[in-house]
C-alpha cells in the first residue's frame, strides 16, 4: 500500500513540475486575427483542397465600376437568376419575397477567391439571400428574413408554439425538388 501512495505522490509532483516549467518557459499562445478590408486581400487557410486561390476579396456594390456592374448583370441573368428561380419553385409558398422581384439592383456584395469561388449577396425588402458559385456550380447558400430574429429571443411569459406550417411529406418534396434526391421522412 505504501508503494502505491509513494507512486501517486511522485506522479503528482512530476505533473506539478511540468506545469511550472511550462508556465516559466514563456510559451505564449498566439492568436491570429484576420481583418478583411474592402480594398485588400487577405490570406486564409481552407479545408477545401489546394486548388482554390487563397486570396479573399470582398466588394460592395458601391465599390464596383461600370464595367464590373455590367459583368455582374450578365452573371446575374445567365448564371444566378435561373438557379434562384429553380430554388424558389422548390420552396414555393415559403420564400419571403417574390422571385420575379429580385434583380441585380438588389446586389449588396461579393466575396470571392479568384474565379473558382464567389459568394453573391442580395438584399430584397430586408431579406438576405446569398448564392455561391464554386467552380461553375451555382446554388443558393443562405436565406435570412428579419422575422428569424424572433427565433433567438426568449419567450415573454408564454411557451413558444412548436408547430410548423409544413408536413414532413411537404419538406421531403421540397428537398427533392431542390436537390434532385429522395429524402424519406424520418
Amino acid at each position: 500500500m505504501k508503494v502505491i501512495w509513494t507512486s501517486g505522490v511522485v506522479v503528482l509532483l512530476l505533473v506539478a513540475v511540468l506545469v511550472l516549467v511550462h508556465q516559466k518557459s514563456g510559451h505564449q499562445t498566439v492568436t491570429n486575427s484576420v481583418r478583411v478590408s474592402t480594398r485588400h486581400t487577405v490570406t486564409v487557410s481552407s479545408n477545401q483542397g489546394g486548388n482554390l486561390p487563397r486570396d479573399v476579396l470582398f466588394r460592395k456594390r458601391v465599390e464596383l465600376d461600370e464595367t464590373q456592374l455590367a459583368a455582374l448583370n450578365v452573371t446575374f441573368e445567365e448564371k444566378l437568376k435561373p438557379v434562384i428561380e429553380k430554388w424558389c419553385e422548390a420552396y414555393a409558398g415559403h420564400i419571403p419575397f417574390r422571385p420575379e422581384e429580385l434583380s441585380s439592383d438588389h446586389f449588396h456584395s461579393k466575396i470571392s477567391r479568384g474565379t473558382s469561388y464567389c459568394l453573391y449577396t442580395f438584399i430584397i425588402d430586408g431579406v438576405t439571400l446569398s448564392v455561391e458559385d464554386v467552380r461553375g456550380t451555382v446554388r443558393v447558400a443562405y436565406l435570412n428574413a428579419p422575422e428569424s430574429k424572433k427565433l433567438m429571443q426568449l419567450p415573454k411569459g408564454t411557451p413558444p408554439d412548436p408547430s410548423i406550417p409544413v408536413t414532413r411529406d411537404q419538406v421531403a418534396k421540397m428537398l427533392k425538388l431542390d436537390s434532385g434526391r429522395d429524402f424519406a421522412p424520418g
